[in-house]
């Protein structure tokens, strides 16, 4: 729920944008016909509506998939999981950052501040969901009960029906409302003078109908039709509802509110044009006094999202006595207006076209131009690769077929179809991988430790029920269509039966051990290993039994080759509770050095750490 508020977010704050810019336009075309204004209001709901955008380069906003995952993920805490919480970029060239955009090599206490500032975002975004759809339904109980208290309305009060034709604009006004019948036929609309009602409106989905209050002067009625027969034409009676939903989920933004608000006014003057349009003085004349004397009760239809009363008397009653038809000047300089607000609003900045793209964070660099721009485009480029990844590290973790394969192309399906990853087995629910071992826990069972522009080196701590964890390194290639990333290739190696000093780096990077998944005394499960040990320790053969020794316990725990004419481990110190390993790989010629502590007692297990030496 909190992506799907993100996204609602994200397209209330264009859509905002949009209806000011719309509110501008407005005032650069009062000379051009109301229908036009109707029009840049509809193109402001179809960005609410559309999800996406094309790229072009007049797009005022970036690639929205760069915000939305920058703020989900700063949200959720963990780009790049590690097991403090947040993962560290680590090249190959070891003593060297990687300056990538959302990553930071940083020390423990930064590591906690940011995950405390983390859980406040997340939370702060859970409730803010919640709140939103908790206004949802407030706004939708709103809707209901104006419809159904104005349905019981004209429900139970005394009505004459009449039926006319909907777009027979030669009527005789005094003809208008000549023919009684009960219901109305083909091309036909019914009209119900009724005692219960106040104003005129048009009310109905389907098949709407108009209302007129039972005291209505005869000679303001044809006027008055005249006006809801325009809504009926132009199809109003759809238009509001549909604007209402979009204003109940869009509650939150004051510029939506606005921009309905706006809306409805400026139907009633695109209405008025389209009655007065071929009218002469004396007639605009007495639709302006028939007008006048709705104004009385305009309040209770105004306020209603599905009836259509007479709001903004005043206004109207000022463009109807000054109006004059629009020039072909007008019109076509309203036309360029709106097909620039469509490409402005409605399509996203290009990539790499050299403009400075800002976050709401960086916005210091406001100033700057130039390389500060490229620089821009490059951190937002690094950023979205670095959720991609870690979106398919999740989904790998978790198992998550459905999404894998939304994230990869068919060349590495099959690649996975020829590596039996994909269960399609008859009577099986489609899956991805297989139980044991596996990373289960996608919050902290990855590590992201290299990154190019569309590569990068995966490290999965994969478990098994001993408890044992052997490490994965998956080297992953990816390419961008649009704005959808998809895998190209996908390499998986098991980092177990380790040999040369390259196996081990590659898979404890750095030789760091302490503070990772391998750390048994922080990963959860060093207790379990240890009764578990303990219960089979008379049988040294089984994987218990190595346990018990540095030396012995360094080679099982840290996945070396049981093989000691190619990976020798000698104990070269040794102190209460403490012993310092070597291993040298002979194939390659390495040393890597450990430290084995005994954590939990004199007769518990041995289990590595990173050297202290």
């Amino acid at each position: 729920m909190e992506k799907i508020f993100l996204e609602i977010l994200r397209l209330s704050m264009l859509a905002g944008g949009m209806a000011l810019a719309v509110l501008v336009i407005r005032l650069l075309l009062r000379r051009a016909p109301k229908s036009l204004h109707c029009f840049l209001w509809m193109l402001v709901g179809i960005r609410l509506l559309i999800p996406f955008s094309i790229e072009s380069v007049f797009g005022l906003f970036p690639q929205h998939r760069v915000l939305e995952e920058r703020v989900f993920n700063a949200s959720a805490g963990n780009i790049g999981v590690s097991t403090a919480g947040m993962s560290q970029i680590v090249p190959e060239n070891k003593g060297q950052e990687m300056p990538l955009a959302g990553t930071l090599q940083s020390g423990n206490s930064e590591r906690q501040s940011a995950l405390s500032g983390n859980e406040g975002m997340q939370w702060a975004l859970q409730a803010g969901a919640w709140i939103w759809c908790m206004g949802m339904l407030l706004m939708a109980a709103c809707f209901l009960y104006s419809w159904v208290k104005l349905k019981v309305c004209v429900r139970d009060s005394e009505s004459t029906v009449y039926s006319i034709k909907t777009y027979d604009k030669e009527a005789d006004f005094e003809d208008i409302c000549s023919t009684e019948s009960c219901c109305a036929e083909k091309n036909q609309i019914r009209i119900l003078l009724c005692k219960g009602i106040e104003t005129p409106f048009l009310f109905g989905i389907l098949h709407p109908e108009i209302y007129v209050p039972l005291h209505m002067d005869e000679e303001n009625l044809p006027y008055i039709i005249r006006h809801e027969l325009s809504h009926k034409k132009r199809r109003d009676y759809l238009v509001k509802p549909a604007a209402f939903f979009l204003l109940a989920v869009h509650w939150f933004n004051p510029c939506i509110w606005l921009a309905y608000k706006m809306l409805c006014r400026d139907m009633e003057l695109a209405c008025d044009e389209m009655v007065i349009r071929d009218m002469e003085v004396k007639d605009r004349k007495a639709y302006s006094r028939a007008l006048l004397n709705c104004s009385v009760w305009q309040e209770k239809a105004a306020a209603c999202p599905v009836a259509f009363g007479e709001p903004g008397v005043k206004k109207r009653i000022k463009n109807i006595l000054n109006y004059k038809k629009p020039t072909v000047l007008a019109a076509c300089f309203g036309v360029i207006l709106c097909v620039v607000l469509l490409f402005c609003f409605m399509t996203q900045r290009k990539a790499g076209e050299g403009q400075t793209i800002l976050l709401a964070n960086e916005a210091g660099g406001a100033g700057e131009t130039g390389n500060a721009a490229g620089e821009n485009i490059q951190e937002l480029k690094e950023a979205e690769s670095l959720a991609y990844v870690k979106e398919w590290a999740d989904a790998f973790c978790d198992r998550n077929r459905k999404k894998l394969v939304s994230l990869c192309s068919d060349k590495v399906l099959e690649t996975f179809g020829e590596e039996e990853m994909l269960i399609t087995g008859e009577g099986e629910e489609p899956g991805f991988g297989w139980s044991s071992p596996w990373p289960w826990d996608s919050e902290v069972d990855y590590r992201i430790v290299d990154m190019a522009d569309s590569t990068a080196r995966v490290l999965y701590y994969a478990w098994t029920s001993d408890p044992h964890v052997t490490v994965w390194e998956e080297n992953i290639a990816w390419h961008v269509e649009g704005e959808q990333y998809l895998m190209d290739s996908s390499e998986l190696t098991f980092r177990d039966n380790l040999c040369t000093g390259e196996e081990f780096y590659s898979a404890y990077p750095e030789g760091s051990i302490s503070g990772t998944r391998m750390d048994y005394s922080d990963n959860g499960a060093g207790e379990a290993l240890n009764e578990n040990a303990k219960a089979n320790r008379e049988n040294y053969e089984t994987f218990y039994g190595p346990l018990f020794a540095p030396d012995t316990a360094a080679r099982f725990l840290l996945n070396l080759l049981n093989n000691d004419e190619k990976v020798k481990i000698t104990v070269e110190e040794e102190g209460e509770g403490k012993a310092q390993v070597s291993i040298e790989f002979i194939l390659d010629h390495t040393q890597v050095s450990v430290t084995m502590v005994q954590p939990y007692g004199e007769d518990g297990i041995w289990i590595p750490q990173t050297w202290e030496g």
